[in-house]
């Protein structure tokens, strides 16, 4: 549970204490005490609304779980945008919710990636529906999780320009 009290810490001295993400598990390398000083992640400045209503580290846990499980929905769109049939969408989506790692991620701790897989899904459904509003809220959403999910992100977001560079050049052949 070294995560779920590191996160809940966190945002409770955010909230309550004045002091910015601060959490002492790590303060024999971060003297100040900022999360931020481990990991780029201004996502978690989202969840503090949340987190307000009920400052426990459970609140993690369900708001987690809750996005864990919404993924699926953007999953079924993008998939059914891409293959019309709500068979083979219903299908990948049940396929996504019974997935053995899924349900590991679910259970162990709380880390701020648990959100990727909603983002990317959404990201990548509003790159095939051409949705550009939501695919850019989407891809900002997803670079402030972590720093590692900003470089998937950035890699995602320039495999699809080239693929938009080259669909334009071979429609204008």
């Amino acid at each position: 549970a070294w995560d779920l009290g590191t996160f809940a810490q966190a945002l409770y001295t955010t909230l309550y204490s004045g002091k910015f993400l601060y959490q002492t598990g790590y303060l024999f390398a971060l003297p100040n005490g900022s999360f931020f000083g481990i990991h780029y992640s201004p996502f978690l400045l989202l969840l503090l609304p949340i987190y307000a209503i009920w400052p426990s580290p459970l609140n993690l846990l369900i708001i987690k779980t809750i996005a864990i499980g919404l993924a699926a929905y953007p999953l079924y769109r993008l998939t059914f945008e891409i293959n019309k049939s709500k068979k083979i969408a219903c299908a990948v989506s049940i396929l996504y919710l019974l997935h053995p790692a899924l349900h590991g991620a679910n259970w162990f701790d709380f880390q701020p990636q648990s959100f990727f897989p909603l983002i990317i899904f959404t990201m990548q459904y509003a790159y095939v529906a051409r949705r550009w509003r939501l695919y850019l809220v989407s891809a900002i959403l997803g670079s402030i999780i972590t720093e590692h999910t900003a470089l998937i992100i950035t890699f995602f977001a320039i495999i699809n320009w080239i693929e938009l560079i080259f669909l334009r050049e071979k429609s204008n052949k």
